[in-house]
């Protein structure tokens, strides 16, 4: 039986009481109306489904209408200026200060937007050329003299990647640990050391004290032969320094463009003569290892120290 019509609802509502027929015909209105409501909300399922395959359809329609304007548009897309512009552009994006370390900010982000940004990134070595890196839990760096710096240990992967991007460039590296670290921090310093030491060929200024030792098996044999390019050296001790005395002496005596040398910390054991040093400076007052100095330095132009 059909649903009752709205002027028999009407005519129904202005009864008092109804006979049975009446109340049959009401039960079965309310049936076939429960029918059509949801045979409507099946249509309207459907009527969504086809909006939301015409809203994907549409969206899909306009990028690549967008993509074929840019084509014909006179300025530039990305994928066509040329890298030098693309480069100053990436640069505006960071701050003074951004953090090579965290690989969830800049300027990491910037390179997964699209392929020709990583291209911008893989070729300007510069960008990674001023790199600090730290195993003290305890040090948070907002400011100083590296323009590209980490707040926290950066892991050995991450110090490959960035040796990788420099690609054989000049660059500032700067290491620094806690006295005593725990495994695996210590582990992954000593793999960074590791990798810092297979540079050492084109090492030309070191500055680092020598608890770094702790972290290369056997130091001298380790960079033998490999510091043919170093020109400044400047060591300090954290640490007691005995067992380090014929390795740091072995130094100097495998750096044949060493000029400028600066020791912190006990006497070294003066052995060979070191006609390539031009400057030396040392926090020992002792007159007679003073004048060792000189004597075993024939080219020696600026002696200092500093107690």
């Amino acid at each position: 039986m059909p649903s009752l019509n709205i002027s028999q609802i009407k005519r129904l509502r202005l009864s008092n009481d109804f006979m049975d027929k009446e109340i049959l015909a009401i039960q079965d209105s309310i049936e076939s109306s429960q029918s059509n409501l949801l045979d409507i909300d099946r249509s309207i399922d459907d009527l969504l489904l086809q909006l939301h395959s015409l809203q994907r359809k549409r969206s899909t329609t306009s990028s690549l209408v967008s993509i074929q304007q840019s084509f014909l548009s006179p300025l530039p897309t990305i994928h066509r200026l040329p890298v030098e512009i693309l480069t100053e552009i990436f640069r505006l994006t960071l701050d003074d200060i951004f953090f090579v370390g965290d690989m969830k900010a800049m300027p990491w982000t910037l390179t997964r937007v699209c392929a020709r940004w990583w291209e911008v990134a893989l070729s300007d070595w510069s960008l990674w050329e001023d790199f600090h890196i730290s195993a003290r839990q305890d040090l948070h760096i907002s400011g100083g003299p590296h323009k590209y710096a980490t707040h926290k240990y950066a892991p050995h992967q991450l110090v490959s990647l960035v040796l990788d991007y420099i690609n054989g460039h000049p660059f500032y590296f700067t290491c620094e640990h806690a006295p005593q670290l725990r495994t695996p921090h210590a582990q992954s310093f000593r793999n960074v050391v590791t990798s810092l030491v297979a540079l050492s060929p084109s090492w030309k200024d070191i500055s680092v004290c020598v608890s770094f030792f702790h972290f290369v098996d056997d130091p001298v044999r380790s960079i033998r032969g490999r510091l043919q390019s170093l020109e400044s050296l400047f060591l300090s001790s954290l640490f007691e320094t005995s067992t380090y005395g014929s390795n740091i002496t072995s130094i100097f005596e495998i750096s044949p463009q060493l000029q400028r040398a600066s020791v912190m910390f006990d006497p070294l054991e003066l052995s060979l003569l070191w006609h390539q040093l031009t400057s030396f400076t040392s926090r020992n007052i002792n007159e007679a290892y003073l004048l060792r100095v000189i004597e075993m330095s024939p080219n020696l132009r600026t002696l200092c120290v500093r107690p």
